[in-house]
C-alpha cells in the first residue's frame, strides 16, 4: 500500500495491486460476454476500432435465435393441435425466448452495466487497508464459484439435451426410412428437414443456439454474482469502519470522530448508489429469470403429473365386463398410479406450484420479521 495516495483521473489509487485485482474480478465475466459481443458495449476502455467483430457476433447470435424461434414458435402456436405436445414444447421454446429477451436487455442496458463495472473498478483502486482488500477478495471468490457452477450445470445439462437426446431417440418407420427427431420442430413447412445435409445443418444450428442461450444466461448470472458479492464486500468494509468510529485506531493519521463519520457517510452513499444502479440494470433480467424458472419447474411437474392419468384411465375402462376376478388385476395399476413420480429439491420437498407459493409466502414472512427486528 502507498502511504501517500496519488490522484489520477479523479480517483485516489491506494491499492498497488488494483490491476491484478480488477483482472481477477472481471476475468470470467469478460470471457462470457466477449463471445456474444456484449463486452465491447459495456466496457468503456474497449477499442472503438474493434466494433465490427462484436457487431457481427451480435447479429449472428440474434440470427441463430430467430432460426429457432420463428419455425418452432409458429409450429406450436398455429399448427400443433395436441395440447400435451404444446405443453411439452413450451419448455425449450420458452427458455429460448426468454434468453433472447435477456440478450436484448443486456444490449439495451450496456451503458448502465458499464457504469456499474467502472464503479467496481474504482472501488478496487481506492481500497486502503489490506484486510479490506482481503474481504473483497473473499467475496470475489464466492462470485467466481457461483459463475463456475452456473456454467457447469447449464452446459452439461443443456448440451446433453440438445445432442444426446435427439441422437438417441431415432424412430425407425420401416427398413428404408428412419425419423431423426429435432429438439425444435417446424422446419418441414420450409424444407425437408429429414434429408441430408439439411438435418445435419439444422442439428448444428440447434446446438449453436443452445450454446448462445446458455452463454446469455451465464452472462446474466455472472453480472449478478459480481455486483452482489461486490456490494457485500463494501457492506463488510462499512461495518469495520463503523466499529472503528469511536477509537480511530485503523487510520494512518490522527482524525476526529467527525471526519471518520464523514468518510463512513460518503462510503455508505456510494454503496447505496451502486446498489441502485445494479437494480436498474438487472431488474428486467431477474424478472425474466423468475418467469423462466417458474415456467420450467411447473412444466416439469406437469410432465410428472401425467402419470397420475393412468389411474383414471384404468378406472374408466369397462372393467365390469371382465369375467371373474380379472378386474382385480387393474387394482395394482390404479394403486401405483396414485403415487406418481415427482421432481424434488434435494429430496426435501416436491417442486410444484403449491411449493412455489409456500416459498413465496415464507419469504415474505421472514422479510417482515427481519424488518421488524432491525427497525
Amino acid at each position: 500500500m502507498h502511504s501517500r495516495p496519488r490522484i489520477l483521473g479523479g480517483i485516489q489509487k491506494r491499492n498497488v495491486h488494483y490491476e491484478h485485482d480488477i483482472h481477477y474480478v472481471m476475468q470470467l465475466c469478460r470471457w462470457i460476454l466477449k463471445p456474444i459481443g456484449i463486452w465491447h458495449f459495456v466496457h468503456s476502455r474497449s477499442s472503438q476500432n474493434k466494433r465490427l467483430l462484436p457487431t457481427t457476433l451480435i447479429f449472428t447470435c440474434i440470427s441463430v435465435l430467430c432460426f429457432v424461434l420463428v419455425p418452432s414458435g409458429s409450429y406450436v402456436l398455429l399448427r400443433e393441435k395436441d395440447i400435451y405436445v404444446k405443453v411439452k414444447l413450451f419448455g425449450p421454446i420458452g427458455f429460448c425466448l426468454t434468453s433472447a429477451v435477456k440478450y436484448c436487455f443486456l444490449g439495451a442496458r450496456g451503458t448502465a452495466i458499464g457504469r456499474c463495472i467502472e464503479h467496481v473498478e474504482d472501488d478496487w483502486r481506492i481500497v486502503r487497508h489490506a484486510d479490506h482488500r482481503n474481504m473483497m477478495l473473499k467475496n470475489v471468490l464466492v462470485g467466481r464459484r457461483l459463475t463456475t457452477l452456473c456454467v457447469l450445470f447449464l452446459y452439461t445439462g443443456g448440451l446433453s439435451y440438445h445432442t444426446i437426446m435427439p441422437l438417441s431417440a431415432k424412430v425407425k418407420m420401416n427398413d428404408s426410412f428412419t425419423i431423426r427427431p429435432l429438439v425444435y420442430p417446424g422446419y418441414d413447412q420450409f424444407f425437408d428437414s429429414q434429408a441430408s445435409p439439411a438435418y445435419e445443418i439444422v442439428f448444428c444450428m440447434h446446438c449453436l443456439s443452445s450454446v448462445i442461450q446458455y452463454t446469455i444466461t451465464t452472462a446474466a448470472c455472472s453480472l449478478a454474482a459480481i455486483f452482489a458479492t461486490h456490494a457485500c464486500g463494501q457492506v463488510q468494509i462499512l461495518s469495520t469502519l463503523l466499529n472503528d468510529v469511536v477509537d480511530g485506531k485503523r487510520n494512518d493519521e490522527n482524525t476526529t470522530v467527525e471526519k471518520r463519520l464523514r468518510v463512513i457517510t460518503m462510503h455508505h452513499v456510494r454503496v447505496l448508489r451502486f446498489t441502485a444502479d445494479v437494480e436498474e440494470v438487472l431488474r428486467e433480467i431477474c424478472l425474466m429469470e423468475l418467469v423462466a424458472a417458474t415456467l420450467i419447474i411447473c412444466l416439469l411437474e406437469f410432465y410428472c403429473m401425467m402419470y397420475s392419468k393412468i389411474g383414471s384411465a384404468a378406472y374408466e375402462v369397462n372393467w365390469y365386463d371382465l369375467h371373474g376376478h380379472k378386474a382385480l388385476d387393474l387394482k395394482m395399476i390404479i394403486t401405483i398410479s396414485q403415487y406418481p413420480p415427482k421432481l424434488t429439491a434435494g429430496k426435501f420437498c416436491d417442486l410444484s406450484l403449491n411449493t412455489f407459493s409456500t416459498v413465496l409466502k415464507t419469504s415474505v414472512v421472514y422479510l417482515n420479521l427481519l424488518r421488524t427486528v432491525t427497525e
